[in-house]
């Protein structure tokens, strides 16, 4: 009888591990089936980067205006916009590498 027990316990134990090592290989490849970006994705993402890239250049070319005309210097300095663009720009950053981040798939969980 013990016999007969510890035997359907290992059959219970092989049949259940088996069935849980298939549904977690199968939500595996449903996962990176889900990490493929379409093609419209991609291109919204690459659009979306492309921006920031050129809003960032935007304020350095700003910058170097400013920079260039000492009356717009003092008026920049006094308002504090220097550190306003700088702090825009760490955002535009941060938002570019997040974009990045799930164009290159690690974002995307």
């Amino acid at each position: 009888m013990k016999k007969t027990l510890i035997l359907a316990l290992l059959f219970s134990v092989g049949v259940s591990s088996d069935y849980f090592g298939q549904a977690i290989q199968q939500k595996s490849a449903q996962q990176s089936e889900q990490t493929e970006l379409a093609p419209e994705k991609i291109a919204e993402l690459q659009r979306k980067i492309t921006q920031i890239e050129a809003h960032i250049q935007a304020i350095e070319t700003k910058k170097a205006y400013v920079l260039s005309d000492p009356s717009e210097l003092e008026k920049a300095t006094a308002s504090g916009w220097f550190d306003s663009m700088e702090s825009i720009k760490q955002e535009l950053l941060s938002r570019k590498q997040t974009l990045l981040n799930a164009l290159n798939g690690f974002d995307n969980e």
